[in-house]
Parts: C-alpha cells; structure tokens; sequence
C-alpha cells in the first residue's frame, strides 16, 4: 500500500512540474506572439516607407527626363526600342526552341 501511496505522490509532483512548464510554455507562446505582431506592424511601415521612395524616385526619374533636351530624349528613346528589339529577338529564339 505504501508503494501506491509513494507512487501516486510522484505522479502528482510529475503533474504539477508538467503544469508549471506548461504556464511557462503559453506564457512564452504569448510573448513570442506579441514579438510576432510588432515585428509585422513594422515590416508594414518599412513596406510602406519603401513604396513612398521608390515613388519618390519614380517622380525624380522621370523628372529628370523631363528635363533632358529634344536630343537626350530621342537617345533615351532609341535606346529603349534598341533594348525592345533585343528583347523580341531572344523572345523569338526561345520560342522557337521551344
């Protein structure tokens, strides 16, 4: 009988030692959470503050192509159909592999 005695009060300090763990577990799991949803709230203000810049530099870019002469644009211009033609010419080769 005293071996039943001895065992069930094992098990009973075995019960509680795995309840404290568990509160220190969900307390954790809570923390870890709290932790999760800053870091979240603050990717967004970093997401938004890089869409403002790359606006921003958007804006400058074109801007500054604004502001380029009658023959700077033509050469913007030329180079970017040069890099389209190029573009349909890889397209069409791989389309033909393909």
């Amino acid at each position: 009988m005293q071996e039943h005695i001895k065992r069930t009060e094992e098990l009973i300090s075995k019960i509680r030692r795995l309840i404290e763990k568990h509160e220190k577990l969900k307390q954790s799991f809570a923390e870890a959470q709290q932790e999760i949803e800053s870091l979240k709230k603050i990717i967004s203000g970093k997401v938004e503050q890089l869409e403002k810049l790359e606006r921003d530099a958007n804006a400058l870019r074109l801007g500054q192509f604004i502001s380029l002469s009658d023959a700077e644009k033509k050469e913007v211009r030329q180079k970017i159909n040069d890099y389209l033609k190029e573009i349909d010419r890889i397209i069409d080769k791989i389309s033909g592999e393909g």
